[in-house]
């Protein structure tokens, strides 16, 4: 297992987003990525474990492996080739006794790919070879001041766009939000899995409820979301779209 800390030369060829967090890289199918405070051993055992279950539920499509108590007994670093460590903050110098181990990192955890097959036939699961069909999300937003589309520009909601982009990214499916103008023109979105959700914020739910459907080959497949983050939110309703696709439908 490799360990490897980027540089200032990697960091000076990023694009800061809004000049604060440091964008990364797509993900690869055997990557995964998590943010961890500080860059030491106290931390990465647990970034490890989170990247491990992201990879096997990526690879395999099954989002019941997430939470699953047979996972969370395995050993992520009999499995992992190399991790590599990004100050999230790059942009921001360190201010009074702050050191790097009170910042913020993303950890990115490339995995070997023979060894997470095989891990998921020993779970009595199996990597899903077929193919990932890009996803059009048509979202109406509902939050306590107004109701919006979810689009690729405009003025509404940008940490939202950036949101279901890493959610996305993080499961390995291809994904086009679409411009304003895309959405009275069917004909421009052709081709793509057509992805419909009603996220509003709820509450009595403390977080964001909404109602998802996917129709893929002809099936309908409808499910809903309660509660937490819109990040989790649009986490939950991509890995259903992922299971949809490989054969793990709700």
């Amino acid at each position: 297992m490799k360990f490897v800390i980027c540089g200032s030369a990697l960091l000076a060829m990023t694009r800061l987003v809004s000049g604060v967090f440091t964008p990364q890289p797509p993900l690869g199918s055997y990557e995964a990525r998590t943010i961890l405070t500080g860059t030491d051993t106290r931390s990465r055992p647990a970034g490890l474990a989170i990247c491990l279950e992201d990879v096997l539920v990526k690879v395999s499509g099954d989002g019941a492996l997430r939470g699953d108590a047979r996972v969370a007994a395995l050993d992520p670093s009999a499995l992992v080739v190399d991790f590599s460590y990004v100050d999230r903050l790059s942009s921001m110098a360190h201010h009074d006794d702050q050191g790097s181990s009170d910042r913020p990192f993303y950890l990115t955890v490339r995995f070997d790919r023979d060894r997470i097959d095989a891990t998921l036939r020993t779970l009595g699961d199996a990597p899903f070879a077929g193919r990932r069909p890009t996803v059009t999300p048509v979202v109406v937003v509902t939050n306590t001041r107004s109701a919006y589309v979810l689009t690729s520009g405009g003025p509404h909601a940008p940490g939202q766009r950036e949101a279901l982009a890493d959610a996305a990214d993080r499961l390995g499916m291809p994904v086009h939000l679409p411009a304003t103008g895309q959405l009275a023109d069917g004909a421009t979105l052709a081709g793509t899995g057509p992805l419909t959700g009603t996220p509003a914020w709820s509450d009595a739910a403390h977080g964001w409820v909404g109602d998802w459907s996917m129709p893929y080959h002809g099936t309908p497949h409808v499910w809903r979301s309660e509660g937490g983050s819109y990040d989790l939110a649009f986490r939950a309703a991509m890995q259903v779209a992922l299971g949809v696709v490989a054969g793990h439908a709700p």
